[in-house]
């Protein structure tokens, strides 16, 4: 099995979280993808993951209907229809109103998507449900946390869908942008049975699930999506200048003791699992 953690490719300094996942046989499923301009270099990814010009990617999993998550998704399907293909979409949105309620400056984003969705063909969309197995060749991605639509902030970062994948003898836990709220109900459900060869970090790294949460995983491997203003908590004035609590999460993880880590502002990354073990390697897929 193989996990690719893509960099960012918007010119923009804004955040995103893009995964490419390969089974033995060569099967491709896809996580979130991120923004508008992130589109190209996900199609670039595909096509040089794949091997083939027209990819086919047979599972698209979608975390949460947030811009930097699905846009990129939107953008392939508007701009490149014949250039991919996409056996099913996998999701698990809150309702329109509730996000009109409680989010209402984010909420064009899930109407934008359910709209883009409604021009698919029906069996090409499948909402998750807790528990569900998502088999893809030797890839294999259980459910663990659907929306509830009980939080009352955060509510799209809240709805986040959380998925395990097991490949590879290699467990990898995946949690979106998910919040203290969400990562709370989370742990509720599944305690010290989250632990896990490796972690995606939430929201990007900050100001996603407490620390509990990541003490129950115990990851050896950190999947950061993050570019390096995030990183350094830098908004332009220097290192540990700005409101994010990067640097605090990433002392989180130390004390934890995880010991190693893959973040996108360092470009674009392969892990390679096979019998327990994890490689992991900085690629890139142009020739620039």
């Amino acid at each position: 099995m193989e996990i690719y953690q893509l960099r960012e490719a918007t010119p923009q300094r804004i955040q995103m979280m893009s995964y490419i996942f390969r089974g033995e046989n060569g099967e491709l499923a896809v996580m979130d993808g991120g923004n508008w301009g992130d589109g190209e270099h996900l199609l670039e990814a595909l096509r040089a993951v794949s091997g083939c010009r027209s990819p086919h990617i047979a599972a698209w999993l979608m975390t949460h209907a947030h811009s930097d998550h699905v846009d990129a998704f939107q953008y392939l399907m508007d701009r490149h229809p014949g250039d991919f293909s996409v056996e099913k979409l996998y999701y698990c949105f809150p309702s329109q109103p509730y996000l009109d309620a409680y989010e209402p400056e984010e909420a064009h984003t899930l109407r934008e998507m359910t709209e883009r969705m409604g021009k698919m063909a029906p069996d090409m969309l499948h909402q998750v449900c807790v528990g569900e197995e998502i088999a893809v060749g030797e890839l294999h991605f259980t459910v663990l946390l659907t929306p509830d639509e009980v939080p009352l902030a955060n509510v799209i970062n809240n709805a986040s869908v959380v998925y395990r994948l097991e490949g590879g003898g290699v467990q990898a836990l995946f949690l979106g942008d998910l919040g203290v709220e969400g990562g709370e109900r989370l742990l509720s459900l599944y305690g010290d049975t989250l632990a896990s060869d490796m972690v995606q970090m939430a929201h990007h790294g900050q100001n996603g699930v407490d620390r509990p949460v990541y003490e129950a995983i115990r990851p050896d491997i950190c999947l950061w999506p993050t570019p390096s203003w995030l990183w350094d908590n830098d908004p332009g004035s220097g290192y540990n200048t700005g409101i994010w609590k990067t640097l605090c999460v990433r002392a989180w993880m130390r004390e934890i003791g995880a010991k190693r880590h893959a973040v996108s502002k360092d470009g674009d990354f392969r892990l390679t699992c096979q019998n327990g073990n994890v490689q992991i390697e900085k690629i890139s897929f142009t020739e620039s």
